[in-house]
């Protein structure tokens, strides 16, 4: 193998290294910060608990509660923040 193939792969494996890295410290960073904001805010703050609930699905960590207000925040039957609407379409509609 010569030196510039050597000085090449050297340079892309320390690369591929210290990206790695930087995203595994961006991670650890924000799991940090989500810990501490659920044990202050969260936990005694004006919508957890209210707004919100603990989610049954394992990508969310929380959802709207259907039917909800708080603070000039309102949650439809489904628990979006969005205006009461019925799934069954109209009849004539296709």
């Amino acid at each position: 193998m010569t030196n510039a193939r050597r000085k090449t792969i050297a340079t892309i494996f320390l690369t591929v290294v210290v990206v790695g890295l930087i995203i595994a410290l961006a991670e650890g960073y924000g799991h940090y910060n989500y810990s501490v904001w659920k044990k202050t805010y969260a936990a005694d703050g004006d919508w957890y608990g209210f707004l919100t609930k603990p989610s049954d699905n394992p990508g969310l960590l929380w959802e709207y509660r259907p039917n909800s207000e708080r603070r000039g925040i309102r949650t439809n039957q489904y628990g979006f923040r969005d205006i009461a609407f019925d799934l069954d379409k109209a009849n004539g509609t296709r």
